[in-house]
């Protein structure tokens, strides 16, 4: 991607990045007040208060790709695979909570929107769920529509959040250089929308606030359109699952197989080339750790009892860990001779889990 030049808004953009808030209370406190007054400019006055997605927000997104899913349909997600969003959209995905991170940023979106509308002297609404006229399976939950002069539909501001430690992935604000799975994200919303851009509003470690712009680009999402379409027609049409993988591989099959059985398989030679992966992947752990161990003697030699060392590569500190006093109930309870009864209404079962173990006929060193 490349730094845009864009139209007006571009250059308010990187001067809105420019004049960013610093983070000290009376920042955060003033930002609150200005999200307070901007809400009223979100259309109807009203902010989103509700955590997720309505009902019908919900069964619309189920008969289609929702932006936010396309990264995991596409494998450039971090958080989901093709086959988390194959179970969903299959309804055989075990309903769970949604995370704390999730949770905060969804809260927090109404105060950044009222933000960006204060900043830029703009009036935006919240579309709901979109759905591509001539492509059924693209469906799109906008953050916001920002409207123009005649209230038309001017362009869409995507709003994240995220810790500091993810400023890594994001180029310099006023630019279009936006995390993969969000540049896809946003590409999905524009075409259905049909907006000719999006301004990203992002929040990052609660006081770092940027702003990116990135341009509609018709052949990216015309290879986005046709590329989710022959994933939905062979896996969700079909109903065979895509390949287990990602970051929730190993639960799925867990879920699936919880338990082995007796029998040992013979191998095919379709694995061969996976176990000689799995060797020298563990004999370069092992020489990673023995390296590990081997430098860590001298320098915490060197610290001594100071709290650590420090040079021009950063800093290592050997510092004390105060531990807390624990108390053993297990022994405290064989003391009180708890009856049966009692012990049994106080016992659980944990799930079943399988242990990996590699076992070679020859390590090599």
């Amino acid at each position: 991607m490349s730094a845009l030049t864009a139209p007006a808004s571009a250059a308010r953009a990187a001067e809105a990045a420019e004049a960013k808030p610093r983070c000290d209370a009376s920042t955060v406190e003033a930002r609150g007040a200005g999200g307070e007054r901007a809400a009223g400019r979100n259309g109807d006055g009203m902010s989103r208060q509700t955590i997720g997605l309505t009902e019908q927000q919900q069964a619309i997104r189920a008969r289609g790709i929702g932006a936010s899913e396309v990264a995991a349909v596409l494998g450039l997600s971090h958080w989901r695979s093709p086959y988390d969003v194959w179970l969903d959209k299959t309804r055989r995905a075990t309903p769970s909570a949604m995370s704390a991170a999730a949770a905060w940023g969804l809260r927090q979106e109404p105060l950044i929107a009222a933000y960006y509308a204060e900043t830029h002297g703009v009036e935006m609404i919240e579309p709901g769920t979109l759905v591509h006229r001539q492509h059924p399976v693209a469906v799109a939950t906008l953050d916001r529509i920002v409207l123009g002069e005649a209230r038309e539909w001017s362009y869409s501001l995507q709003i994240k959040t995220g810790r500091a430690a993810m400023a890594r992935y994001w180029g310099d604000p006023g630019t279009d250089e936006i995390p993969e799975d969000y540049l896809v994200q946003v590409a999905w919303e524009m075409a259905v929308a049909d907006v000719p851009f999006t301004d990203v509003a992002v929040l990052l470690d609660q006081c770092d606030y940027r702003e990116y712009r990135v341009a509609r680009d018709f052949d990216l999402e015309e290879d986005l359109i046709e590329r989710v379409e022959r994933w939905w027609s062979d896996h969700v049409v079909a109903d065979s699952p895509p390949p287990i993988t990602g970051p929730h591989a190993e639960e799925h099959i867990l879920r699936q197989h919880p338990r082995s059985g007796e029998r040992i398989l013979e191998a095919t030679p379709s694995l061969d080339g996976w176990v000689s992966t799995l060797r020298e992947a563990r004999r370069l752990k092992k020489q990673a750790e023995e390296a590990e161990a081997a430098a860590r003697i001298p320098l915490i030699t060197f610290i001594g009892d100071a709290k650590g060392v420090a040079g021009p590569w950063g800093r290592i500190t050997y510092s004390t860990v105060n531990r807390k006093p624990t108390v053993n109930w297990e022994a405290v309870a064989r003391a009180l001779n708890p009856s049966a009864l009692l012990l049994d209404q106080h016992t659980t079962q944990p799930a079943p889990s399988r242990r990996f173990l590699p076992q070679f006929t020859e390590e090599e060193d």
